[in-house]
């Protein structure tokens, strides 16, 4: 019988786009002598980029998004071009501690040479790269200076190159027009800090994004190959449903002497114009939900994490210099299948899918890591929040520069996701639509380095936050009636952190067996039994794999799991492992196997383990069964782990 992969359904997160509320600065900003103020940009973490998904979606339901699966050369077209220039900022005289300004690029911003290539048979020479201020929209924001946050904020430039122009040539019917950040659906952030000199250091990140769709006033939109005249007249081909993600990273800082550092001897072999797929290790990989409500009831902060399984995708495009385009998918645990299941099949969610509209899942986005059920804690209340998992923004995405020489990222990397879980569904349900269908994004600092037996690891730590002043938040009964409105200074506090890994090419599995045993009581409260026995090189020498699970513990996750064929494993080493040549401290499997609960225990059901037995705070494991719809638990370490 074909084998059921559940998972939740509803993939986008509850959070609002208001300002938010920000400590503040231990000295308010000053700003600039005569309120205006011109600074060159920083050349080595200033730059484009275009991210190019070229596919061929001509039917009008995979559109205006051209969310269908055929892709042609490989994976997205990355370019990114390093900026120089000059940006002038005109402040105007606060009111109440904000302080409008606007931006504009005298003498315009100019960008080296950069290709744009795909990894597959993809290379446009993209030359003449430009960034001009729009005509028609004034770049403005507005600054907090007790706090240096900045809201209100939109940017209008257009971008030229001559991969645009081609593209123009070849689609006369286009309309261009400027660049509009955020747009509908992108972000834009600067952060000011004070100079010695009384100026304002500034650092912007904007991304968009624009579907093309299967349209262009009655012709298929044409994407330009690399097969050009003296005028940029290109061979073309038909791509409906491709779609541009264009943005913008400059600085006015000075590079720090930290991100100058080289990398060397553990610099990874970046293998250019390819797609890589690393194994998360779930020990070091959550999401960290902080609830500061201003609500009598709850009587304070509550912390929320899980760990996730899952694989992380990243597409490194071509080198220009020193520095890499690279562009990050969240997949889930190798080797399960299915699909999501309906809302009649999610007999014992359908109160919570009930109560939430229910609501529709956003075309496009597809399940990408999965966690583990929780407990949510509060100094008075208690949230038990269900069907964890966190998916990739197929709209804006997640992309940044990476200096091979140094192993880091040139800025702070920016993960735009959306988070799902039951009392999320819940939030958007109560507050009625006056929150929007928003991703999650998190920035901070990201690097691969060598592991300890050579593999390739990539590490990142992001924090975000949101304003949730004014909005309404469920009490444990989840009823809307019951719900409570948030007091003047609540807000969420979103972090990602990852650690993935790719073993070296060399890095040939030896004839290990991963075995062991937990009984257990995990922090969820379930008793948990269970056995595994693994091999690392199951692959070359069909080696037999057992594994048992059995949770008697929630009326939820309760059964019993055995394995009968394995699909995949993966055996990794964490950045501290001491294990010898061609052995690894950490285990990820997926194997087909019975549940209890089934009648007669002839439908096959899909569990993904991971185990670390020596983690820097004991034994790990995790476990989903059936893509943790039927049962899913942890040992969650009581610390944060550092990715």
């Amino acid at each position: 019988m074909k084998p059921r992969f559940y998972l939740a359904a509803l993939v986008f997160s509850a959070i609002p786009s208001a300002m938010a509320q920000l400590a503040p600065l231990p000295a308010p900003l000053r700003l600039p002598p005569g309120l205006v103020e011109t600074l060159p940009i920083n050349h080595d973490s200033s730059y484009m980029a275009e991210s190019v998904r070229i596919v061929d979606c001509p039917l009008p339901g995979d559109n205006p998004f051209g969310t269908c699966g055929n892709v042609l050369f490989g994976g997205f077209a990355l370019q990114a071009s390093q900026l120089r220039g000059n940006v002038q900022i005109q402040f105007y005289p606060p009111h109440e501690g904000v302080a409008h300004f606007e931006i504009t690029h005298p003498g315009n911003l100019v960008g080296d040479d950069a290709p744009m290539v795909a990894p597959q048979m993809y290379s446009f020479p993209t030359q003449q790269n430009y960034v001009f201020d729009a005509f028609q929209q004034v770049s403005s924001g507005d600054l907090d200076l007790n706090t240096g946050e900045v809201y209100n904020l939109i940017l209008g430039l257009n971008m030229f190159n001559t991969f645009y122009q081609a593209f123009a040539n070849a689609n006369p019917r286009f309309m261009p027009g400027y660049f509009q950040f955020p747009g509908a659906l992108g972000s834009a952030w600067i952060q000011f800090s004070q100079r010695p000199d009384d100026l304002l250091d500034m650092t912007l990140h904007a991304t968009t994004y624009l579907p093309l769709g299967y349209d262009i006033n009655g012709e298929y939109p044409r994407l330009p190959m690399p097969f050009c005249d003296e005028n940029n007249f290109c061979a073309t081909i038909q791509a409906p449903g491709s779609s541009f993600r264009p943005s913008i990273n400059y600085t006015t800082v000075a590079t720090p002497a930290s991100a100058q550092v080289a990398c060397d001897p553990n610099c990874i072999d970046v293998p250019y114009n390819s797609v890589q797929v690393y194994t998360n290790h779930t020990f070091y990989t959550f999401f960290h939900e902080g609830f500061t409500m201003n609500i009598r009831q709850i009587g304070g902060v509550g912390i929320g994490r899980t760990h996730f399984d899952g694989r992380t995708v990243v597409q490194f495009g071509q080198r220009t210099g020193d520095l890499v385009p690279v562009f990050f998918e969240l997949l889930t645990p190798s080797g399960t299948l299915g699909v999501p299941p309906t809302l009649a099949a999610n007999k014992d969610f359908l109160n919570i899918w009930t109560s939430a509209g229910p609501l529709p899942q956003p075309a496009g986005i597809t399940v990408g890591f999965i966690g583990k059920d929780i407990v949510l804690h509060t100094p008075l209340l208690t949230y038990y929040p269900l069907q964890m998992s966190y998916s990739s923004d197929p709209f804006d995405g997640s992309r940044g520069l990476y200096n091979v020489k140094t192993g880091q990222f040139v800025d702070q990397l920016l993960f735009s996701g959306f988070l799902l879980h039951s009392l999320l569904l819940d939030v958007l349900y109560i507050n009625n639509g006056r929150i929007p269908e928003s991703p999650f994004l998190t920035r901070g600092p990201a690097y691969f380095n060598k592991g300890p037996h050579g593999e390739s690891m990539f590490h990142f730590a992001g924090a975000g936050y949101r304003n949730y002043t004014g909005f309404f938040f469920p009490s444990p009964s989840l009823l809307a009636a019951d719900a409570w409105i948030a007091g003047p200074g609540s807000r969420l506090d979103p972090h990602l952190n990852i650690q993935a890994v790719q073993t070296a090419a060399g890095d040939v599995p030896g004839p290990f067996i991963k075995s062991g045993s937990f009984n257990v009581v995990t922090v969820t409260g379930d008793p948990v039994t269970m056995s595994y026995s693994v091999p690392c090189n199951a692959e070359a020498t069909g080696a037999n794999a057992t594994f048992t699970y059995n949770n008697t513990g929630s009326p939820l996750r309760s059964g019993s799991f055995t394995m009968q064929n394995l699909i995949s494993v993966t055996c990794t080493n964490s950045a501290n492992s001491t294990a010898g040549p061609g052995d690894y401290d950490t285990v990820s499997f997926t194997g087909i196997g019975l549940w209890s609960a089934d009648p007669q225990q002839l439908d096959p059901h899909v569990a993904s383990v991971t185990v670390y037995p020596n983690s820097p705070q004991g034994p790990y494991f995790s476990v989903l069964i059936d893509g943790g719809y039927l049962s899913n638990a942890d040992l969650k370490p009581p610390v944060e782990p550092v990715p």
